[in-house]
């Protein structure tokens, strides 16, 4: 059985199954009821004072009794894998754009685990030609996101657009420490 990393996260994952990553989340969090700061940034990498100024700066809700949900640190993985590419400000009108105020959960367009178990899911088994083709790549998350229910056709091109864009800003990302790799070869001689 081949493996990987949950994306953001230092879980591993059976790659195969589709609902893979949804089942190994809510594992974790029906288990403990949350995690705590010093988990979240294990599993992200993440320094503790960064995430607590996450929260500070209303990008996500307040934990409860110091733990964080499954909502919550989907969100911070999230901001934590895209700002790898594009400024906060960038993140947070993306972000916006389908969750309204960030530190208010109750005007989400998609809760944050499942907008992050789409991007996952849509990650891990994306043939790797569609980063480039972003048609392509809308086709896609549309058929993967047809099992969601949203009120109307704008509210789904929406979702659609921002995983296209969290999807392309992942693959930037990768493609971006492959160019530094490269260069770290060459500098050594490595190659």
């Amino acid at each position: 059985m081949k493996f990987r990393y949950l994306p953001g996260t230092n879980l591993q994952i059976a790659a195969d199954d589709r609902h893979e990553v949804e089942r190994v989340l809510t594992s974790l969090f029906s288990m403990t009821g949350g995690i705590f700061l010093s988990q979240l940034s294990d599993l992200t990498g993440m320094p503790a004072a960064t995430l607590q100024n996450w929260v500070k700066r209303g990008y996500v809700s307040s934990p409860v009794d110091r733990k964080y949900s499954m909502r919550q640190t989907t969100r911070i993985i999230h901001i934590a894998l895209l700002r790898q590419t594009m400024p906060m400000e960038d993140i947070v009108s993306l972000l916006s754009s389908i969750n309204n105020n960030l530190a208010d959960e109750s005007d989400d367009l998609i809760d944050d685990s499942k907008l992050y178990i789409y991007f996952s899911d849509i990650l891990l088994h994306l043939p790797g030609e569609l980063f480039f083709d972003r048609e392509g790549l809308l086709e896609l998350i549309t058929e993967r996101t047809s099992d969601f229910e949203l009120s109307n056709k704008t509210q789904r091109d929406c979702l659609t657009r921002v995983l296209c864009v969290m999807v392309q800003a992942y693959a930037a990302s990768w493609l971006s420490g492959q160019v530094k790799q490269g260069l770290q070869e060459l500098k050594e001689g490595d190659y």
